[in-house]
């Protein structure tokens, strides 16, 4: 299918799309193709094959997912997959469509816990049965083989039960864990944008890694900045790599590696959502923040409190 192109801001759009992902404007349909309207007022993308297994794909405005499937079976089409244009625009953003992030989040932290930890057993056990020697390193070997068992108990025993993964004792610092993660779940499936790995949503910044997540209240940051630095190669500039600082009111900084207009989007974003951060990067700034943190904090909390007119604790 061809892409949908924006009549407005002549931006191109994936075929799927009522909306322009850029301006929001209405999308003319390409001409051959139509929406099969169902009444309601929900629009769905559907992918089917029909009575000659060709896999089709159409756009439909209805009630429900039922209906669509019941417009298909009785014209004898295949289902394949049938979507809401919202969770296609998100898929096709890379933002999350289902509303169980942080049990799919501890569910792939804890698989790669598995998996790591049973390929450093395998090779441990391979190169002990084939090193003749029992010296120093032999029994490191042995020492690996320990830690690794170890850890698959462990990934075994989140298994049964989510919350003993750290993840979960991560969100009771905010709270009853279960309900933060609820929390969280209901506002990822409105987050706004990506940088890399990196989700914001309204009020979470949440930060994957390949054995955890960071998680962070939007509230806790009080500065960010876009990070350029130049590559050099024999003294000639070979290219610039890109990323956000955030700075938050414990002292710990994180940084997000993205490309330029990833991490221009991002700030965009989080200063839309937070409008009392500071953004920007200072010498004087920089001096601030380590000479009197506290005294930055105080800075930021009193703009909060003016565009919001509520007060704030500092977490100092």
């Amino acid at each position: 299918m061809a892409s949908k192109i924006c009549n407005k801001c002549k931006e191109k759009n994936n075929p799927t799309f009522l909306n322009c992902w850029k301006c929001g404007a209405k999308l003319l349909v390409p001409e051959g193709e139509s929406v099969i309207n169902l009444g309601g007022d929900i629009g769905f993308v559907g992918v089917f094959k029909n009575k000659a297994r060709e896999e089709l794909l159409r756009t439909f405005v209805a009630p429900s997912r039922e209906a669509i499937v019941e417009y298909m079976k009785e014209r004898e089409w295949q289902v394949v997959d049938i979507r809401t244009i919202k969770e296609t625009e998100r898929l096709a953003s890379g933002l999350p469509t289902t509303n169980n992030f942080i049990s799919d989040q501890i569910k792939r932290c804890n698989r790669n816990l598995f998996v790591t930890n049973l390929i450093m057993i395998m090779v441990s056990i391979y190169t002990v049965l084939n090193y003749s020697q029992l010296d120093y390193f032999g029994i490191s070997l042995c020492g690996l083989i320990g830690l690794g068992i170890w850890n698959l108990v462990k990934a075994w025993k989140r298994k049964q039960d989510a919350f003993r993964h750290p993840i979960a004792a991560s969100l009771a610092r905010f709270g009853p864990s279960r309900k933060i993660a609820e929390m969280i779940n209901r506002d990822i499936v409105d987050s706004t944008c990506r940088a890399a790995s990196v989700l914001l949503t309204k009020s979470w910044l949440l930060k994957p890694s390949f054995f955890g997540l960071d998680i962070t209240l939007l509230g806790e940051v009080v500065w960010v900045y876009k990070k350029v630095t130049t590559n050099y190669s024999y003294g000639i500039p070979t290219g610039k790599n890109f990323g956000v600082i955030i700075y938050k009111r414990n002292g710990d900084t994180s940084e997000i590696a993205c490309g330029e207009q990833d991490s221009n989007r991002f700030l965009e974003e989080i200063i839309k959502e937070a409008p009392w951060i500071v953004a920007g990067y200072s010498d004087e700034l920089q001096k601030l923040w380590h000479s009197n943190r506290n005294g930055f904090i105080a800075v930021v909390d009193q703009k909060k409190v003016e565009v919001q007119g509520t007060v704030t604790v500092s977490d100092k």
